[in-house]
Parts: structure tokens; C-alpha cells; sequence
């Protein structure tokens, strides 16, 4: 699967809710949201708290015209560069440090799989506002 070829994060921050997503459930999510309702080939998406990129590089993978993946992590957004590299995506996606708050970005689909708010109260509000 080639999914799983996106690298892990090397060292995930408990305080930032992260963890690595099982490939074969991204592709499933992925392909649903495709053959149920076409929002991934040939649109532009956002990835929202994108991590290493699971979501963002899986879209680009499936088709879709562009992806941007934000994130606050760098190392993360590192991990998700170098992935997309390794599979051919680089050239349909791009990486922003950034926070999801007065982010200011346009595209056909946001994807998100945020933090939940568990470890810190709250940290899930940006993403849902």
C-alpha cells in the first residue's frame, strides 16, 4: 500500500495530539469521500493539522489537482515533504507552517483529522470555527 510508505513522525508531541493515522483506514476514508462523493479528483484541498501528510499525499495520490497541507509542526511538515517526494506527488502538493487560526486559503475541500482536545481542552476549537 502506498500509503504506508508516508514516514512517520519521528518523535510525535503528546501535547499536540499526534499520532501516526493507519494507512488502510486513510485509504478507506479517502476512497469513500472520492467514489461517494467525488471531492478529491481534480480539486483543490486543504489539509488542515496535516501531520506528516497521510491525508494530504493520499489526495494528491487519488487525483487531486492540488493539495496544501498546514500544520504548526515543522519536523512534521518535513516528514510530509519528503514523503510526497518519495511518491511522486511533490510537484501537486505544498507544506505551510502554520496555524489553522486567520489562516486565510481557498480551496474546493478542507480534510482535517484534528486533535480532539483530550490532552489540552480546547485544542480541536480552531479547527471547528
Amino acid at each position: 500500500m502506498l500509503l504506508s510508505k508516508v514516514d512517520e513522525h519521528p518523535e510525535p508531541k503528546v501535547s499536540l495530539e499526534q499520532y501516526t493515522l493507519v494507512s488502510e483506514e486513510v485509504s478507506d476514508l479517502l476512497w469513500t469521500i472520492e467514489t461517494t462523493f467525488g471531492d478529491i479528483s481534480g480539486k483543490v484541498l486543504v489539509d488542515l493539522g496535516c501531520g506528516t501528510g497521510r491525508l494530504a499525499i493520499g489526495s494528491a495520490l487519488l487525483g487531486a489537482s492540488y493539495v496544501v497541507g498546514v500544520d504548526i509542526d515543522e519536523v512534521a511538515l518535513k516528514v510530509a515533504a519528503k514523503s510526497a517526494k518519495k511518491l511522486g506527488v511533490e510537484d501537486r502538493t505544498s507544506w505551510i507552517l502554520a496555524s489553522v487560526q486567520n489562516l486565510n486559503l481557498r480551496a474546493d475541500v478542507v480534510i482535517q483529522n484534528p486533535p480532539y482536545g483530550v490532552k489540552r481542552e480546547g485544542a480541536d476549537r480552531p479547527f471547528l470555527e
